[in-house]
């Protein structure tokens, strides 16, 4: 099989990319364009319709665990100011069908600890009680892209490869154990990220699908590139999680959607070697994977989710 990188095809990315981008921001200026009533009568067919959807009741409250009643804060939803980001088109594309005067209280970007009170977010941290952080589907752009993968896994180079900026201790222990592998192709991406060890050349999605095995590392908080990951045809390692997102990072069972290292990556050589030599197990996994990956795509089913989690959020809140 021919591994030559496809550098032909970078610039044809790069454009369908943007093209992506340009189209995401003009839907979302468009959204936010039409009267009120347009959105509110959407957001009231979802709230009735999930009363034939028992099942995703659970999911709600897996990402809203609010139990009991608090005050509202933050402003008004129809005085969140405009703003061109994807955090605020991802969250106006649910909140704007409530009562324009309901309180809303979002906490965007990249968030690693639990709030103080109630608020929405696009990440929370695992293992501790982190009930304040309401989860939501927040830059859906860059988290939830997907990667077509048409090479079978047996038909994979047998190594492992990761790409990403040092910017957590899990990360940097990484690369100072493989970035001198001769077997895998491991490296961090951006200068000055380490004072010995020299960066390694960008890979896309493309180049890194021809390894069998793709390393997800958490990063500041949610390991971005584990959605698109999980829909192909690699097995994914990782070391042990510590936050989650909409993607419901939490739930997932390490030796059935993943296989998890240890949390400095030191058994990646065994790890490896031990299912190059059971390929079955890990196709097994990788199916999990991609039905876990799945679950996620049915944009009306999202729908029924987000804005029931917005619900609970204001019972609670005593706005509704």
């Amino acid at each position: 099989m021919n591994y030559a990188s496809p550098a032909s095809k970078r610039p044809l990315n790069q454009i369908l990319r943007g093209c992506a981008r340009l189209h995401y921001y003009f839907s979302g200026a468009l959204r936010q364009a039409l009267p009120h009533g347009v959105h509110r009568s959407r957001t009231q067919s979802l709230i009735d319709a999930f009363s034939n959807h028992p099942e995703l009741e659970h999911r709600a409250r897996y990402y809203n665990k609010i139990q009991t009643a608090f005050a509202p804060t933050g402003p008004a939803m129809q005085e969140i100011p405009f703003k061109r980001s994807r955090y605020f088109f991802d969250f106006m594309q649910y909140a704007r069908g409530f009562a324009a005067e309901a309180q809303f209280d979002p906490l965007f970007g990249d968030v690693i600890d639990v709030p103080g009170r109630p608020r929405i977010v696009k990440s929370r941290p695992l293992n501790v009680d982190n009930s304040n952080s309401v989860l939501f589907p927040l830059d859906k752009f860059r988290h939830f892209g997907r990667q077509v993968d048409r090479i079978p896994f047996r038909d994979k180079k047998p190594s492992a490869v990761w790409r990403g900026a040092l910017n957590s201790p899990e990360r940097l222990a990484l690369v100072e154990q493989h970035s001198a592998s001769l077997e895998h192709d491991i490296g961090y991406v951006g200068a000055g990220g380490h004072q010995e060890i020299a960066p390694k050349a960008f890979l896309s999605p493309e180049e890194q699908i021809k390894h069998k095995f793709l390393l997800s590392v958490e990063g500041i908080d949610v390991a971005t590139n584990l959605k698109w990951m999980m829909g192909t045809n690699c097995l994914i390692l990782s070391p042990p999680l510590r936050f989650e997102s909409w993607y419901m990072e939490g739930a997932l069972v390490p030796g059935v959607h993943f296989v998890q290292l240890a949390a400095d990556c030191s058994d990646l050589e065994e790890t490896v070697a031990y299912y190059l030599a059971n390929p079955d197990e890990a196709e097994a996994i990788i199916q999990n994977a991609q039905a876990w990956r799945a679950s996620f795509d049915d944009p009306y089913t999202e729908a029924l989710v987000a804005t029931r989690v917005l619900q609970i959020y204001l019972e609670h809140s005593g706005q509704l």
